[in-house]
């Protein structure tokens, strides 16, 4: 009897694991990428979108590069970040990396290893949105084409446009999951910290 009532309690307990970990990734996805500029690219940033009160402690940023190697990963615990409603239907925004000065906004979190030139920009890289315990993957997107060396099939063959250093690759759509939006690459649309054009967080 004893040895059932073990196998039950860690069958409980690894139920619970999986509902708060489903939970996390509807929760968050990223939202907005700026990994390349005109020129020698020096502001480069990561949005991430998330359900107020969901706090970023426990959570990293994986960059991957088109050979599924990982080159810099970003610990946002340090953030002591926690999502608020910032589009009045319960969503806020995460911004990490160094945002050029023409948006009049700062990000909320700038690594002190993060450099001007920290995303690469070839074809094909990715990057990843993961708890770090585990680590478990919460979301991963390529960018600039499918990366065949990744396993995740969320990705976007646009590129960040260089035609100015507000253009970034950002979703646009209606709905409350990655799923529910495609992204898009329009010149001068980049909103750091901000609902995105188009888009509507249900």
């Amino acid at each position: 009897t004893s040895i059932t009532v073990h196998a039950m309690k860690h069958l409980l307990v690894a139920f619970f694991l999986t509902v708060a970990i489903s939970s996390s990734r509807a929760d968050l996805f990223i939202n907005e990428i700026d990994y390349d500029n005109s020129g020698t690219d020096s502001n480069e940033w990561v949005e991430i979108t998330g359900t107020a009160g969901q706090s970023l402690n426990g959570y990293e940023l994986v960059m991957v590069n088109q050979l599924g190697t990982t080159y810099a990963t970003f610990d946002l615990t340090p953030a002591s970040f926690t999502f608020s409603d910032e589009t009045g239907s319960g969503w806020g925004f995460f911004v990490i990396g160094i945002v050029y000065p023409g948006y009049s906004v700062t990000a909320d979190f700038t690594p002190g290893t993060w450099t001007a030139n920290e995303i690469q920009n070839g074809t094909n890289d990715s990057m990843q949105l993961r708890l770090t315990a585990g680590p478990v993957n919460v979301h991963f997107v390529d960018y600039d084409g499918n990366n065949l060396n990744t396993t995740d099939d969320q990705f976007t063959a646009l590129t960040d446009s260089t035609t100015d250093l507000q253009t970034t690759l950002y979703l646009t759509g209606s709905g409350d999951g990655f799923s529910d939006f495609s992204f898009a690459n329009t010149s001068g649309n980049g909103t750091p910290g901000a609902i995105n054009n188009g888009q509507t967080l249900t």
